[in-house]
């Protein structure tokens, strides 16, 4: 879910991509690196399909930049709440230090995140995740179908389309397929 009624940022969009490929990082035990995998391959088939000018590494991050990830989820909890503008507003203040660079996925516990909270439509839950075009997503679910949906939130797709069969649509449907005018506007966003 990307946030609604944000006002227009004032900072360049997709820095984050001239940093290296997307990394994604996994705050769960070390025994769900095939999770961590799997939505590797969710990205890369992402990014194949429209032959955008990423890469996704298949290699985890450096522990010393996990841990920084870790102490930015924990201090954007309350309870089992995490926030996501608290988290990205700490991870900006991260990158102005040299830190954390390019686009982050972040692979978050379900089990102990309710939902991650934002500004915005106070009812709205984030179930699947919380994402932003500045390179950060934050996911609670990693089927294909809502990693494709956060994650072009993070490449751009801001709105959620109107189109119930979209993976673009907030109810994100499977198979995760794109209609057409979300097909086009992320193309046109990075070709």
């Amino acid at each position: 879910m990307t946030p609604k009624g944000r006002e227009a940022r004032t900072t360049p969009r997709y820095t984050w991509e001239k940093h290296g490929p997307i990394v994604v990082a996994s705050t769960l035990s070390s025994a769900n690196e095939q999770t961590r995998l799997l939505v590797h391959r969710h990205i890369h088939e992402l990014l194949h399909e429209f032959s955008l000018p990423l890469k996704v590494s298949s290699t985890p991050l450096d522990e010393a930049d996990l841990q920084l990830v870790r102490q930015l989820a924990a201090s954007s909890t309350v309870g089992s709440l995490l926030d996501g503008d608290r988290f990205e507003e700490q991870l900006g203040e991260t990158r102005a230090k040299g830190r954390l660079l390019q686009g982050l996925v972040v692979l978050l516990d379900p089990g102990k995140y309710e939902r991650v909270h934002f500004e915005g439509e106070a009812n709205q839950q984030a179930l699947y995740g919380y994402s932003v075009s500045d390179g950060l997503c934050l996911l609670l679910n990693y089927d294909a179908a809502p990693v494709r949906h956060e994650v072009s939130h993070m490449l751009g797709l801001e709105a959620h389309c109107q189109n119930t069969a979209c993976v673009m649509h907030y109810k994100c449907p499977r198979p995760g397929r794109f209609c057409d005018s979300c097909k086009m506007t992320l193309i046109d966003l990075w070709h």
